[in-house]
């Protein structure tokens, strides 16, 4: 019988080892935070001055990191056929599709290589009202060239040496710190 309630009792004890992990040390101290990826710095070197780690409560903002533009007018482009051809880095990239937009969930809009994202705005609207309203780049590049096409007419054409900020949006001690830059690019209306 003693035998018995000795296994037994080992077994909650095994059993609780398992369950409930031990506590934290509370006198250890703050855990430094992970460092900044270097591309992040190399666009955003203030990013390095940021304070990082405080006991202090923060908010759970986000933020995004890269390059995007936004296009004007964001709606109300006409029926075509649409071709945006990138240059960003030296690396070029073809984004084509038509308006009016394909159903919601379904893009319209596709690009030959990575790195780029065309924004499509309206498919729950009227087909009056589609339209790309902006282009998201992935990193940090450091030069861009647009030009945009409608059934091979040039409608838009601009070159663009894109600037970072950094920031932190939940305040000085608190993650994230993002580093961004934004640009607009005016799109005419087309026939």
């Amino acid at each position: 019988m003693k035998l018995s309630h000795l296994v037994f009792s080992l077994g909650l004890l095994s059993a609780c080892d398992t369950i409930a992990p031990p506590a934290p040390d509370a006198s250890a101290g703050h855990v430094e935070p992970d460092p900044l990826p270097p591309e992040l710095v190399a666009a955003c070197p203030e990013s390095e001055r940021f304070e990082r780690a405080s006991h202090k409560a923060c908010t759970e903002i986000g933020c995004r990191n890269g390059y995007a533009l936004d296009v004007s007018p964001a709606s109300a482009w006409a029926p075509g056929d649409y071709r945006f051809e990138l240059t960003v880095d030296g690396r070029e990239i073809r984004c084509q599709g038509s308006l009016p937009l394909k159903g919601c969930g379904e893009r319209s809009f596709s690009c030959d290589a990575d790195g780029v994202r065309l924004g499509e705005s309206g498919c729950a609207l009227p087909a009056d009202q589609h339209g790309i309203a902006s282009i998201d780049f992935d990193g940090f590049p450091l030069e861009v060239a647009i030009r945009v096409s409608k059934n091979g007419d040039e409608l838009a054409s601009v070159e663009l040496t894109p600037k970072y900020t950094a920031g932190q949006p939940n305040g000085p001690g608190c993650e994230p710190i993002c580093c961004g830059g934004s640009g607009r690019l005016e799109v005419p209306a087309s026939p």
